[in-house]
Order: structure tokens, then C-alpha cells, then sequence
């Protein structure tokens, strides 16, 4: 991570996440096997390695658009803010099923 007055935070949320995975592997006997990140914070440089490296699993950025039919114009925006609307996206597709 670059800004590295935000490492002690990214390690607190971290720290929860490994003993999320922890328990919930315990729980179900199943390995969780990637990290997905979604929202601005997403957006931090470096996240997704940071977050690989400390982990020890795949982290990628959620594509919520992934599973949606959208118009050719909205390219661009599915990249550049996919993150940003991955609940809006799951809330609406959840609603449809």
C-alpha cells in the first residue's frame, strides 16, 4: 500500500478477516479461496497484493456487471466504478431472481 498512514487500518480490517476465515473454515470444512474487494476503498494502490500477500490467498476487485446484459456505452463505466456499485448490483439482481 502506498499511503502508509492507512497500512494500520487496512491491518486492523485485515486482522477481522483472518479470523473470519479462520472460523468460518473450522465451521464448514471448506477453504475460502479468494477475496474479493468492493467500494472506494477498493481503489487504494496496492491493495489487492497487499491484501494477497497478507492473506495468502487471491484478491481481486469485484465486477459486479459481470453478470448483467449491459449496453456497449457503458464499457468504460463497468470498469472504472464496477467496485463502487457492487451492493447496488447484488441488491437489484437479487431482486429480480
Amino acid at each position: 500500500i502506498d499511503a502508509k498512514f492507512v497500512q494500520p487500518i487496512v491491518d486492523v480490517i485485515l486482522n477481522e478477516g483472518r479470523r473470519v476465515k479462520s472460523q468460518y473454515e473450522a465451521t464448514y470444512k471448506q477453504p475460502i479461496e479468494r477475496v474479493l474487494l468492493s467500494g472506494g476503498g477498493a481503489h487504494l494502490h496496492g491493495l489487492d497484493k497487499y491484501v494477497t500477500q497478507e492473506l495468502g490467498i487471491p484478491c481481486e476487485h469485484a465486477q459486479p456487471f459481470k453478470v448483467l446484459e449491459c449496453p456497449v456505452a457503458m464499457d468504460q463505466v463497468k470498469g472504472d466504478l464496477g467496485v463502487l456499485f457492487s451492493v447496488a448490483v447484488g441488491l437489484g439482481a437479487k431482486k429480480i431472481e
